[in-house]
């Protein structure tokens, strides 16, 4: 292969990870909004809970 060649078969990985690198990176994102939002949820709900208890 010539330099060019491998220059630009550099570049186009270089590219092709950053690419993943940031596909990862909101797909983390999107995980940990989710995960945050079903924590939420199961503590309002165990407060929930709590108060039904103590109305007993």
């Amino acid at each position: 292969m010539e330099e060019k060649e491998l220059l630009a078969q550099e570049r186009q990985l270089h590219r092709r990870l950053q690419e993943e690198e940031r596909a990862l990176q909101a797909e983390r994102k999107a995980t940990e909004k989710a995960l945050r939002e079903q924590l939420l949820r199961a503590k309002k709900a165990a407060e929930e809970l709590r108060r039904m208890q103590a109305a007993e």
